[in-house]
């Protein structure tokens, strides 16, 4: 198998601390500066709103200026740097695992563009988006679990509706495939996109390298450098983000949702689950429940019967 002895995965570009924890999500709050650094990078998607001012990304030299009142999403492993930005001005960044964004069940062509590098702005902005947004960061503050869940729950609730209506592509996906100095990055790409489609099988690292003709060694050091996290932990938490989605959304019983979300049995998804949620299936459904009963707006953007999966 290929191991491209030209690329050495060794160390890591990624920005660690943008990384979302086990609470689903990071969020702050703030006025934007600009960033010391020429670039960097993290391993999670990021979503934001420029409330007031103006600010100006740049991708691989590429300027993007963004437009107060809109939602701009990105997968920030692409390098970037925030070049431009107006003081006093006021802004919320959203950072998301990316196992739990390809989880949500977004349209294909929504989903590939983000892997692929896209910068992507929602052409139809709603009137109270800034106060939801500043409401979500303000309620996270109090750490409080089952507002962080109900946050979570709308933060996702919007970006379906984000791709489910007009949006525009400020920076189109980038087409690395036919240069040999960005090959790593092209086949970490290809890992996500195939863990993405068959994460629900029982694959293993073996699979996804086998897959692109790599070693299983070599494909998880080169993931492990261009996202900052192991393959294994990647492949575990879309599992789990999906588990999630099917004990709030669905009324499945818990096998079924286990063996949906591909883990090999029920013992070891109860076993899992509990170690990185702190609580069992059962009890997390039960604790979650409320949150479509307390939020209508979750209801309708969240079709359990919806076919967005397959546009």
């Amino acid at each position: 198998m290929a191991s491209d002895p030209d690329q050495h995965p060794q160390g890591t570009f990624a920005e660690t601390s943008l990384v979302p924890g086990a609470n689903g999500y990071l969020i702050q709050d703030h006025a934007p500066r600009k960033l010391e650094q020429i670039y960097h990078h993290h391993a999670s998607v990021e979503v934001n709103l420029l409330i007031t001012g103006r600010l100006r990304y740049t991708f691989s030299d590429h300027p993007i200026d963004l437009t107060p009142g809109h939602f701009t999403l990105f997968w920030g492993a692409a390098p970037h740097s925030v070049t431009h930005a107006d003081a006093g001005g006021r802004m919320i960044n959203i950072y998301l695992p990316l196992s739990e964004l390809l989880a949500w069940h977004l349209p294909g062509v929504f989903r590939q563009q983000i892997l692929g590098g896209a910068v992507i702005e929602n052409a139809e902005p709603t009137a109270n988006d800034a106060a939801r947004a500043q409401e979500w960061a303000r309620r996270d503050q109090q750490r409080d679990p089952a507002w962080q869940g109900l946050i979570l729950a709308e933060i996702r609730a919007r970006i379906l509706r984000f791709a489910l209506e007009p949006y525009r592509v400020l920076k189109h996906p980038t087409d690395r495939s036919t240069a040999r100095r960005d090959r790593p990055l092209t086949h970490v790409d290809s890992m996500l996109s195939f863990v993405a489609d068959n994460y629900a099988r029982p694959i293993t690292i073996a699979d996804v390298a086998r897959a692109l003709d790599l070693s299983p060694g070599y494909a998880s050091a080169l993931f492990r450098r261009g996202t900052g996290m192991g393959l294994r932990e990647y492949l575990l938490g879309l599992r789990l983000a999906h588990a999630r989605m099917l004990l709030v959304q669905t009324d499945d019983k818990v096998l079924s949702i286990a063996l949906d979300s591909g883990f090999g049995s029920v013992s070891q998804f109860y076993e899992i689950f509990s170690t990185r949620t702190g609580l069992s299936p059962t009890a997390y459904r039960d604790r979650n429940k409320w949150h479509k009963s307390r939020n209508p707006e979750i209801n309708s953007q969240f079709p359990e019967d919806s076919d967005a999966s397959s546009r």
